[in-house]
């Protein structure tokens, strides 16, 4: 019995290794054509298909730059056109026959004298030239003259104080009419006071008009007038 357990056993040990056997073989085969494979297409890759692909591309690149086209020339201005103007035109003269009259042997011939024209030539008109008015005559310088209202003469009361005295000659114009119109100070007395009062009083004053030839005339006149502190 254990004889046959012992035969059983080592065929079933003989049946068993072969299978193992196959089964490694099986994956190692297919794992070494799994390698022969990639070999194969490692070696196909290059040898033949780098060598393909080499002949396939050029040996020599040609690179041609593409410029931009120019730009198209602007367009020149068109001419002006100039409108013609039609000239007139003028028709030609007439021509006018010739017609020789001759006169008669015994035509009467009757010719008349023209008196020449006598050209009548107006003399230049003198300028008219109008007489300026003259001037009127300055007023004269007379002495001598009579008041019908004398000046009267007031000594100012400040100049008294202050014992201001002196002599003032003043030159006036008399009117037509025997006022003074203006009054001037030819020489002072020293004193403002003295020459203003004095001036005063002969505006105040009333001359006697002067007569030339039955008219009133304006003239100049002089006067002094004394300040004294005693009078």
């Amino acid at each position: 019995m254990i004889a046959m357990q012992t035969a059983t056993a080592s065929a079933s040990m003989q049946f068993e290794l072969p299978l193992a056997l196959i089964e490694k073989l099986r994956k190692s085969g297919s794992l070494i054509i799994t390698v022969l494979a990639h070999l194969g297409l490692i070696y196909a890759l290059q040898n033949g298909l780098i060598r393909h692909v080499q002949q396939a591309l050029p040996k020599e690149i040609f690179v041609s730059l593409v410029t931009s086209p120019d730009k198209p020339a602007a367009p020149k201005p068109a001419p002006k056109i100039i409108p013609m103007t039609k000239q007139a035109v003028t028709p030609p003269a007439p021509v006018i026959p010739i017609v020789n009259n001759a006169p008669a042997e015994n035509a009467i011939v009757i010719t008349q004298a023209v008196e020449p024209k006598v050209a009548h030539t107006q003399e230049a008109a003198a300028p008219i030239v109008q007489a300026l008015p003259a001037p009127p005559a300055q007023p004269k310088t007379i002495s001598g003259i009579e008041y019908i209202q004398p000046p009267k003469l007031e000594y100012p009361a400040i100049s008294r104080r202050m014992g201001e005295a002196g002599k003032v000659t003043l030159r006036v114009l008399v009117n037509e009419k025997g006022r003074a119109e203006k009054v001037e100070i030819e020489k002072t007395s020293g004193f403002q006071r003295l020459d203003e009062a004095a001036r005063q009083a002969l505006l105040r004053a009333l001359f006697k008009p002067y007569i030339e030839d039955g008219k009133a005339l304006t003239f100049w006149t002089s006067g002094i007038f004394t300040f004294d502190l005693n009078s």
